[in-house]
């Protein structure tokens, strides 16, 4: 047995294959073949796929899986699968995960799945079986990924591998960790190890698994202690690069990238799939903690690596035997009544990584102690470490590389404090008014995190950091002066100037530095700058030198005009928005993706857009006239509430998503791109007629379109039938054709009834949404249609006046049902507030009189966004998480009243709820079962 990391299967019949499948339903998940090629393990695995397929309710077949992937990715691969499995077409859009609403339906699925001739060159596909193993996989392999290269001696080791899985008992990570630790080893080798473990007892899991640890050299032994008790605990991650800095003895140690490759060959770490992070399995991480235990069982303080609060506590309690402490992990959720001494630090002369974590107290004013003997902090006597060490701190670890203290007590650091081996200092939240008086050796120093320290008023000389990558002074909205090393003073306000000693600066965020006004920096590596709420009027035209920048943001900030950005090649996102004194825009970068102009409200032109442009926002430019020509690769265009605006340039064909609400000079609409998936035109005043509809647009909202007259629907059977329009809005639309409300009324129920079936035909789907999400994802389960009038749709069957309805379901009918379709009819109404959600509130009870049975309701929520209906609407939705309510019901209970009340949602903060029953002039109800769906003319996917 294996899993697809390539660990070794057991290669038997195919018969009892089959018959062991058959046998142990729940307990076999995955199933491995191994062999070299040509012996029939394709021929194999088609035999079991034929024989078993019938038996479960999803299956899929891929040969030449190696190949597949290669041509055509782990995306493709992913579509085909979970489509067949699923039996409607899926996409997704990410390598590394499934959306979780695929996870649970396979998950609740009995699904065969094979993948033939599997290599070790995808993590991602590595990832997808991981993700969904509670079900049948057969992989066929070659066994040449974990313990051994391919060689010609391949045949020698089979039998090896066979006493590693029964040895293993097919426990996945200790195949993984054995394999690492026999990888490369001659087969004497492998038999000496193997009749070793053998004539032990059997062992446990830890046990095994060191053995991969005991094989590694000293530094490579510490590296991997390092990583599990402190670089993986820490709060915010660490990348690699910063890692290998991090960890090697000194200047010259060059086999750092030799010692990580180790730990990986070793199974004992993997890499994310772009290489920037580490990552550990947990049993690995819990091994790596039991082996620092054991250097000292009954006294924590003699060990090197800390982290559990209590025994932490216990070590420093007594300030004994704690100078060879390397890493320390303050998560404060225990400590007893003690104040810690400032000079506990003073005596950690080998101490090199530090954390001490407050994000769980910063809202306490408690001093820092805590009464009793009780390892748990009550709530309400949560201490904060910002009282630490009043009387002063005393800090002579000369070996520190790694300092993160949250909420940081004091005005700044102690005047002895050694910086020269520093790699990361972050001192987010602190009170520090200054960080030191003098200069400092940090030429180590890579990234310095000062965010959010609102009383620091100043930096010191950092002209020393020559290798210094990343600076965060995020809402530092204090600092108004710096050494003139990095930046020089005028009038009190901060001017970021030209600094050489800052080359390899790649990331400086200044967002909120309210008091900076003018900027000028020369870093050749920078690659995001953020100046969010600066004061900032204008770049430098030496600005368009950052060659390698990314990314730009500018948003809230005093800027006026932007330079030319034409030499920019590598900025990909700009976002100026809300900057209401933008003026002009010069050029811009020729490779840009993402532009944010939003509330940019005296931007006047944009100049011609780039042509790998994607999204552009123009949200409220209110004196934009006129757009340029859009770029055939734009997907997003939106210029809601441009009130200027009076015309939009050709669509491209690769338009996704088009906003122009708010539009009010708008009267036409180009020809819409068959792509486009959403359009909003609400509140669009003088727009009088829509362009016909493209066959893939699933949102459509023309609510107060008070001028439209005309809508056009795809007229071609093909293209009817890939239509899936799941929210159509022509609230108050009151002048809309007669024409264009029998097209509305028969597209409404053609795309209703695909809904429907769409939600049904996936595997199980009673069983798959628990609807926890609903509060704030409601959209996603829904399908919606307003109108204007006032007569139910014909096909409807159940309709009412009054505020409630008998329901009978013929006793043949009730197991088939499938859903409810609802439709409601509302009157004019005013509010003085904007109703931002309209709730229907569905009330079940059993028999048929009027107050009979047991009462239970559910809420079906549904977005409005103004003020006032104008006249008579009709509402017709369909909503999962009320049909799986009402179908919950017992399946006997032939009759049962319905009764809806109307209410709307003011604020989402408060549950401030207005009634509007008088809005409701009636409702009805159509159940759908499988017979409909199947007597329906259209076809579902």
């Amino acid at each position: 047995m294996v899993n697809s990391k390539g660990q070794v299967g057991i290669d038997k019949k195919i018969e009892e294959v089959v018959s062991w499948i058959k046998e142990n339903p729940k307990q076999t998940r995955l199933i491995g073949i191994w062999g070299k090629g040509g012996v029939g393990k394709t021929t194999r695995v088609e035999e079991v796929y034929n024989k078993l397929q019938s038996q479960y309710e999803g299956c899929y077949f891929l040969a030449h899986v190696t190949e597949e992937l290669s041509r055509h990715g782990i995306l493709s691969l992913k579509d085909n699968c979970f489509s067949k499995l699923l039996g409607y077409d899926v996409k997704i859009v990410s390598p590394n995960s499934l959306p979780k609403d695929i996870v649970r339906r396979i998950e609740s699925m009995k699904v065969l799945i094979v993948l033939d001739d599997v290599n070790d060159s995808s993590k991602h596909l590595e990832k997808m079986v991981e993700t969904i193993l509670g079900n049948f996989w057969i992989i066929t392999t070659l066994f040449n990924l974990n313990a051994y290269n391919q060689s010609d001696y391949r045949r020698e080791y089979n039998r090896l591998s066979e006493r590693v899985i029964l040895y293993a008992k097919g426990i996945p990570l200790v195949i993984k960790v054995l394999a690492g630790h026999l990888r490369g080893k001659k087969k004497e080798e492998w038999k000496r190890e193997l009749d070793k473990l053998e004539k032990m007892p059997q062992r446990k899991v830890y046990e095994v698994m060191k053995l991969s640890y005991d094989g590694l050299e000293h530094k490579q032994q510490q590296m991997f202690l390092d990583l599990a008790c402190f670089f993986l605990r820490t709060h915010e991650r660490v990348n690699v690069g910063y890692l290998k800095s991090l960890l090697k003895d000194n200047e010259s140690d060059n086999s750092i990238d030799f010692e990580f490759v180790r730990l990986k060959d070793k199974a004992l770490i993997t890499f994310s799939e772009d290489n920037n992070f580490v990552s550990m399995h947990d049993n690995l991480q819990q091994m790596a903690w039991e082996i620092v235990r054991q250097e000292s069982i009954e006294d924590p303080g003699k060990r090197i690596r800390l982290w559990n609060p209590s025994e932490t506590y216990e070590a420093l309690k007594y300030v004994k035997g704690i100078d060879s402490i390397r890493s320390i992990v303050l998560h404060w959720p225990a400590i007893k009544k003690e104040r810690l001494r400032p000079h506990i630090f003073a005596k950690m002369s080998r101490l090199q990584f530090l954390e001490i974590d407050d994000l769980y107290h910063h809202n306490s004013v408690e001093p820092f102690d805590i009464l009793g003997d009780n390892t748990c902090w009550p709530k309400w006597q949560k201490a904060r470490i910002a009282d630490i060490l009043v009387e002063g701190l005393h800090f002579l670890a000369t070996e520190l590389r790694f300092l993160c203290w949250y909420h940081y007590p004091l005005e700044s650091l102690p005047e002895n404090f050694s910086a020269e081996k520093l790699v990361i200092l972050r001192l987010p939240h602190s009170r520090m008014e200054k960080l030191w008086l003098g200069v400092k050796n940090l030429v180590n120093l890579k990234e310095l995190d000062l965010s959010k320290s609102k009383k620091l008023k100043g930096l010191p000389d950092l002209s020393k950091a020559i290798n210094l990558e990343l600076l965060i002074l995020r809402s530092c909205s204090m600092l108004t002066s710096v050494h003139p090393s990095i930046f020089s003073l005028c009038e009190s306000l901060t001017i970021l100037a030209s600094c050489s000693n800052l080359h390899g600066l790649s990331y400086l965020n200044l967002d909120f530095c309210e008091n900076l006004m003018k900027f000028s920096l020369i870093s050749d590596n920078m690659k995001e700058l953020r100046l969010r709420c600066s004061k900032i009027k204008v770049l430098p035209l030496s600005f368009g030198h950052q060659r390698k920048l990314e990314f730009l943001h500018l948003e809230e900030s005093g800027i006026e005009r932007l330079p030319s950005l034409k030499n920019l090649t590598q900025l990909l996102h700009l976002d100026v928005s809300f900057c209401d004194k933008l003026q002009t825009i010069a050029e811009l970068p020729p490779f840009l993706e993402n532009l944010n102009l939003q509330y940019c409200t005296l931007l006047q032109t944009i100049p011609k857009l780039p042509s790998s442009l994607k999204t552009l926002n123009t949200e409220a430019c209110t004196s934009l006239e006129t757009l340029p020509e859009l770029p055939p690769s734009i997907e997003i265009l939106n210029v809601e509430s441009c009130s200027s605006l009076g015309t939009i340039p050709e669509l491209p064909q690769c338009l996704q998503t088009l906003n122009v609400q708010c539009c009010h000079l708008l009267r036409t609409i180009p020809k819409l791109p068959t792509c486009l998936k959403t359009l909003h035109t609400k509140n669009c005043t003088s727009l009088q007629n829509l362009p016909q509809l493209s066959p893939f647009l699933e949102t459509l909202n023309a609510t107060y379109c008070k001028s439209l007259k005309r809508v056009l629907f795809p007229t071609v059977k093909d293209e009817k039938l890939k239509e899936n329009m799941k929210k159509l809005l022509f609230w108050n639309c009151s002048n809309l054709d007669k024409h264009s409300l029998v097209a509305i009324r028969s597209n409404m129920k053609i795309n209703m009834m695909k809904f429907v079936a769409n939600h049904i035909f996936a595997p199980d789907h009673s069983h798959v949404e628990d609807y926890s999400d609903y509060e704030y994802n409601y959209h996603s389960y829904q399908a919606v249609y307003a109108y204007p009038g006032s007569i139910f749709p014909e096909w409807l069957e159940y309709k009412t006046t009054e505020d409630y309805i008998i329901i009978d379901v013929p006793s043949s009918m009730s197991s088939s049902l499938v859903g409810f379709i609802f439709c409601f009819v509302l009157g004019e109404f005013q509010h003085t507030d904007i109703i931002r959600r309209v709730e229907f509130k569905i009330t079940v009870s059993d028999g048929g009189g009027k107050d009979e049975g047991e009462r239970e309701s559910v809420r079906m929520y549904m977005d409005y966004w103004d003020d006032t209906i104008e006249s008579d609407n009709i509402c017709v939705m369909y909503d999962q998480r009320c049909s799986h309510f009402l179908l919950s019901r017992p399946r006997r209970l032939t009759s049962f009243r319905i009764q809806v009340t109307m209410e709307a949602r003011i604020s989402f903060d408060e549950t401030f709820n207005v009634l509007l029953q008088k809005v409701l002039k009636g409702f009805g109800v159509s159940p759908i079962s499988f017979d409909k769906l199947r007597s329906s003319n259209y076809t579902f996917r």
